[in-house]
């Protein structure tokens, strides 16, 4: 229910406590697709990490190659999850403050 604060405090302004409130409002009702985008950008995260991982293990063992890879692991998985929350923030807005459809006046005979 918390996925999208930041992005509230960023686009909206809001204050951080405010920002709480605003992103259970957009989340409300929606709060398993949420929770599956946020999974999912995370195990994509995690799988770049450790391909990346894998990659430094297997051309050498030191230290220095792994810390290196490590930074291009994190290069790699923190766009990802940034990107996740802000294109859900923009959706879940879209969703919410969505207006009314018009209404159709009834015909005149």
């Amino acid at each position: 229910m918390w996925a999208v604060i930041a992005r509230a405090i960023l686009v909206e302004h809001l204050s951080v406590f405010d920002a709480f409130g605003r992103s259970r409002q957009l989340v409300k009702g929606q709060g398993w697709p949420v929770f599956g985008t946020v999974v999912v950008a995370y195990l994509i995260s995690v799988v770049a990490t450790l391909a990346f991982t894998a990659i430094a293990s297997s051309i050498a063992d030191g230290p220095l190659l792994r810390i290196i890879f490590s930074a291009l692991a994190s290069t790699v998985a923190v766009p990802i999850a940034a990107l996740a929350a802000s294109v859900l923030y923009f959706r879940l807005l879209a969703i919410k403050d969505r207006p009314a459809p018009p209404t159709v006046p009834p015909s005149v005979p």
